[in-house]
């Protein structure tokens, strides 16, 4: 059986971020089946936005990216 520290630190948020985006996802589409489109809309802008804005505040803010 293998050990729990095998797997990469970022694992565990990565997945969290995806799940995010999926419950994003299915809320979108619930309601735009209720004809509330506009609502379904603000909820995958603001679920896939605030996953983005978090990967950059946490992973690629530090970044620098210069040619060598």
């Amino acid at each position: 059986m293998a050990d729990s520290t095998d797997s990469p630190d970022w694992l565990p948020l990565a997945g969290l971020f995806a799940a995010i985006i999926a419950i994003a996802g299915l809320g979108n589409y619930v309601f735009a089946q209720l004809g509330l489109g506009r609502v379904g809309s603000l909820i995958w802008v603001l679920g896939y936005g605030g996953v983005v804005v978090t990967a950059w505040a946490l992973w690629f803010r530090g970044q620098t990216f210069d040619p060598q």
